[in-house]
């Protein structure tokens, strides 16, 4: 099915708009004394709307061997047009309108599943400077 560019337009804004919390992505940097294993740093892009929600335990869990095991701790809804891949981090800088004190950072979970106006991406906390 075509889409009109004009109606895309709407959906797209429309979209948007119901993304009521801001983030900024983080693309890794490499060291300039050479590449080590990982970044060592991310340089963060403008602030984008998105849509967080942090998971319960059963949403943020999948089976295996009968047992539960965590996967990711929230899930960010953000514009189809952003590329996002799994080295880069996300950061939440507003929420709900406000600004977070300290923003809260996550590590990105496999690849985001992409929809015609919107993208959602699995993000995993990351405390201290580490993942958990």
């Amino acid at each position: 099915m075509d889409i009109p560019d004009a109606e895309r337009n709407v959906f797209r804004h429309n979209a948007e708009a119901l993304m009521r919390d801001h983030c900024q992505l983080g693309t890794p940097t490499q060291p300039e004394d050479g590449p080590e294993p990982g970044p060592s740093a991310y340089t963060w892009g403008k602030e984008i709307p998105c849509g967080f929600q942090f998971l319960s335990v059963d949403d943020a869990t999948s089976e295996g061997a009968g047992q539960h095991v965590p996967t990711s701790d929230a899930v960010a809804r953000l514009p189809a047009r952003h590329v996002i891949t799994s080295d880069m981090r996300f950061r939440l800088t507003r929420r709900f309108g406000d600004t977070l004190a300290t923003p809260l950072e996550f590590t990105v979970v496999g690849d985001s599943r992409v929809g015609l106006f919107a993208q959602r991406v699995s993000l995993r906390r990351v405390t201290g400077g580490s993942i958990g």
